[in-house]
């Protein structure tokens, strides 16, 4: 009987360390490295086509989502300024490719923001295609506009460009980066992990 309540204890305890764990693995929705995003297929985003084959009386706006209850979500585009969408029963949601849960995009963590398109007819979200993907990269080689970085974690190299307009900061080979990608595929945030460069020296401007 004893032996029983201690397996029982342990499997509980078991518990309570899996399922947060569990929990932040379906809520993030972006485990690991991924560097290439399953898209939706345009046809389940895109309002029914009118007269002359063009989308009329609706608007798509690309950003970060910043915020989400349950009846809303709010975006901020690339100049700053902020949408507020309503959301609906039948508001067509994907996240990473996949049909999702709103309540999925809400931020992985400070500054950490899923980015979306949004199809909107005024102010209600009619579809949303959500990602939050990227992962760590050792730097190999990078310009303002383009960064070349190897996956620890896919054991091969990446050549990732920028958004439009976007610039990278300096980084230097041997720098460990974290890299969120957007829609295209293209660099939208870097976060550097560490700034010591190969030579053990701190890059110029560290202090």
């Amino acid at each position: 009987m004893e032996t029983m309540k201690k397996r029982k204890k342990s499997l509980f305890l078991l518990l309570i360390i899996i399922l947060p764990g569990a929990i932040a693995f379906a809520g993030a929705a972006a485990p690991g490295s991924c560097f290439v995003l399953e898209r939706v297929d345009p046809s389940l985003l895109l309002p029914p086509l009118g007269q002359g084959g063009k989308v009329t009386g609706y608007k798509y706006v690309e950003g970060e989502i910043v915020g989400v209850e349950p009846d809303a979500c709010w975006l901020v585009d690339e100049i700053g300024d902020k949408w507020c969408f309503r959301l609906r029963p039948e508001t067509r949601v994907y996240i990473n490719g996949f049909p999702g849960n709103p309540q999925a995009m809400r931020p992985v963590a400070p500054g950490a923001f899923y980015w979306a398109g949004i199809w909107a007819r005024d102010d209600e979200a009619v579809a949303i295609e959500a990602a939050y993907y990227g992962g760590e990269l050792v730097v190999e080689s990078s310009s303002p506009y383009e960064l070349r970085g190897w996956s620890p974690e896919r054991q091969r190299s990446f050549s990732l460009k920028t958004r439009k307009g976007w610039t990278l900061g300096d980084l230097f080979p041997g720098q460990m980066v974290y890299v969120l990608l957007d829609l295209e595929g293209r660099i939208r945030r870097v976060q550097i992990l560490n700034t010591i460069s190969p030579a053990g020296e701190l890059p110029e401007g560290v202090e």
